[in-house]
């Protein structure tokens, strides 16, 4: 979602508009283990300044929730046991962002389908196929 918004083209509206984001009194939520992903795509793709700059717009808009917050790391075994429990066996970064979604109580809004093994039993998460998002 993070990427969608920096691009700031058709894809970052139709969220901005379907889920009222810059509308809200409070600020979403997003792991660090996102914005690490996020920094990691811009410095593997060689983004430029202004692309950059839009990347640190964003992430001050969002309330950046760290994994040694409260209940994120007691989430993390138990998601895991519950993923590996029914045969699935989740990408490190998307159960740390799975565990701080879950410790927050928080929606998870993603266009990775690797999160529905723990969808809607131990957190809620939209899924939005990212076929469907508005091209430019």
């Amino acid at each position: 979602m993070l990427v969608h918004l920096v691009r700031g083209k058709a894809a970052a509206k139709w969220i901005n508009e379907e889920f009222g984001l810059p509308r809200r009194p409070d600020r979403p939520l997003c792991s660090v283990v996102s914005v690490g992903e996020a920094l990691h795509l811009a410095a593997r793709n060689n983004w430029s300044e202004a692309r950059r700059d839009r990347l640190k717009e964003v992430l001050r808009n969002l309330v950046v929730i760290q994994l040694g917050a409260r209940g994120v790391v007691d989430s993390y075994a138990r998601l895991g046991v519950h993923a590996e429990g029914a045969g699935r066996r989740m990408e490190q970064n998307d159960l740390w962002i799975a565990a701080t979604a879950a410790a927050t109580t928080s929606i998870l809004l993603t266009t990775d389908m690797g999160f529905d093994v723990l969808h809607p039993s131990h957190l809620e998460r939209i899924y939005i196929d990212p076929k469907s998002l508005p091209r430019e």
